[in-house]
């Protein structure tokens, strides 16, 4: 059930969350003959996926307490209930019978994540850093570093990203898991100077390795990826193919998914935000926004954070739409979820800087005037935190990353 529930999850959970989903449930079963217990395991058993690696000694000597810990995190972590995760992954770091140096690597790589939902980038940081400290197997310390990567093309840090980029590509090869090798992909398009055609074709490889795999999650994210990247093409019809990709995956998740399905919200989110932004057609957005909002709101909580996204560019459409009552509702809806963010997230970033603008032409200018200050204050933080991802990664000492 587990299982189940994390294979259709937004997030980018790997095969390997679906091993641990077994093996929790399963105590006794061998990684090598978990093919044989549980239909979803198939999963396993692709071309190029986890199964390579999960039949080394990942999680061998892991008692199924601390599977069944890394596996709640991650769900929690894909909720993006980056508190929950946090309190779970504290309980396995202070477990004694913890003592592998690569479970305990990829806990704090966990912990890592939480933190960055949070904005918590100097925390996330410093989590990353322990995690390749302590990764001895190749895989681990590979997957904590395309970790360490990712968070610094999210800071900006761009040489820094390079410098890390430089010291994993030597660790893999053909024969690596398919999973890291379009891993390295995607990080080699996002580092390019310019999104362009290159870009494209490095993401349109990682691609095909994700769909070789069976990796159907992490496809969706490559895709989005390959679609922002058309999106940025002054070229119009380049641009024209980032909106037949986001239809797509709209298409494609409702077909298998449904139409009740959180992740058809997003994709709908996505489409929407894309006319928006890059065709103006401020209608059809709203549509796609409202059709989004009514699933979320059934599917989600009332306070998920995805709803308060999707009320935010709601309110930000009806804006453009001149029906400032129905945005003031919603802006109001989103905020008063987006406003318990840490003040770094980027959703509250968002959600700040469109009530400034908001308020100000309105003519409550004591509000636009808060928000503005709060927004300076978070200029400094985030210049500040830039300024120690960069640093950190300078006076990290690397272990030896060996052939995947």
């Amino acid at each position: 059930e587990i299982s189940a529930c994390l294979v259709g999850s937004e997030m980018c959970i790997r095969d390997r969350t679906v091993l641990e989903a077994v093996l929790a449930q399963y105590e006794s079963v061998n990684p090598s003959n978990v093919g044989a217990v549980h239909p979803l395991s198939t999963l396993l058993e692709s071309p190029g996926s986890c199964s390579e690696h999960a039949k080394q000694a990942f999680f061998a000597d892991v008692a199924p307490a601390q599977l069944s810990g890394l596996t709640k995190a991650r769900a929690q972590l894909a909720a993006t209930r980056a508190d929950a995760a946090l309190a779970t992954l504290e309980d396995l770091a202070d477990d004694p019978q913890l003592q592998t140096t690569d479970a305990i690597a990829e806990v704090f790589r966990l912990r890592s994540q939480g933190h960055a939902i949070q904005a918590n980038n100097e925390a996330a940081i410093e989590d990353l850093a322990h995690s390749l400290r302590e990764a001895s197997g190749p895989f681990v310390h590979a997957q904590s570093l395309v970790s360490w990567i990712r968070l610094l093309v999210e800071l900006e840090r761009y040489e820094s990203a390079r410098d890390g980029l430089k010291l994993l590509e030597p660790s893999v090869s053909e024969s690596s898991p398919a999973s890291l090798r379009a891993d390295v992909l995607e990080l080699q398009a996002a580092l390019l100077p310019t999104p362009a055609e290159p870009s494209v074709t490095l993401l349109e490889a990682a691609l095909r390795l994700r769909l070789a795999a069976g990796d159907e999650v992490a496809a969706s994210r490559t895709r989005m990826a390959i679609a922002n990247t058309l999106s940025e093409s002054d070229d119009p019809k380049t641009v024209a193919r980032g909106e037949q990709v986001l239809r797509e995956i709209a298409t494609e998740r409702k077909q298998t998914l449904g139409a009740a399905h959180p992740a058809y919200a997003v994709s709908l989110f996505n489409l929407a935000v894309f006319l928006a932004d890059e065709q103006y057609e401020w209608g059809a957005a709203e549509r796609l926004l409202r059709e989004a909002d009514e699933i979320e709101g059934r599917a989600l909580d009332i306070d998920a954070p995805a709803r308060a996204r999707t009320r935010l560019k709601l309110g930000e459409v009806l804006i453009r739409l001149d029906r400032l009552d129905e945005a003031k509702t919603m802006l109001d809806s989103a905020w008063a979820r987006l406003r318990s963010l840490p003040p770094t997230h980027s959703d509250h970033i968002a959600g700040r800087t469109l009530l400034a603008s908001f308020t100000l032409n309105q003519g409550d200018y004591p509000a636009s005037l808060k928000h503005h200050r709060a927004l300076e204050q978070i200029a400094n933080s985030l210049f500040i935190q830039q300024n120690i991802a960069s640093v950190s990664y300078t006076h990290l000492t690397l272990p030896t990353i060996y052939s995947v």
